[in-house]
């Protein structure tokens, strides 16, 4: 099933108010592999994860380093988008830029025309 931007934000903010049980915006390793087993369940699968699991998950988005996914991280790796499948060092830094408020996700950010020299894409934050 494809899921278009705004069908997947429904998603992850679902998502978040289920698994999220310290309100804290994030999912720390142990929240996300609740998450992870559940979504094996609802797939057939017969599989438990780890936390170990849902760390490898967290490194792999982990935009902003803070060792837990936020929901923007969590809509890459929906994407399928991976430090390893484009120009992560230039992303984090846009990220870096566009996020200098408390919550990250109040609002869009900009994109800056300076960073995006034209080889990947700028992809804005749908939160």
């Amino acid at each position: 099933m494809f899921l278009n931007d705004e069908m997947l934000r429904h998603q992850i903010d679902h998502i978040f108010k289920k698994y999220d049980k310290d309100n804290s915006g994030t999912l720390d390793s142990k929240e996300l592999a609740k998450f992870m087993t559940n979504l094996y369940k609802s797939m057939g699968l017969k599989r438990e994860a780890t936390q170990e699991d849902a760390l490898e998950l967290i490194r792999k988005v982990d935009i902003n380093g803070d060792g837990k996914m936020n929901k923007y991280e969590m809509y890459l790796a929906f994407k399928g988008m991976t430090k390893e499948s484009f120009d992560y060092n230039q992303y984090k830094n846009q990220y870096k830029q566009d996020h200098k408020m408390q919550n990250p996700f109040g609002q869009e950010p900009k994109p800056n025309q300076q960073q995006n020299s034209g080889n990947q894409p700028y992809m804005q934050n749908p939160y």
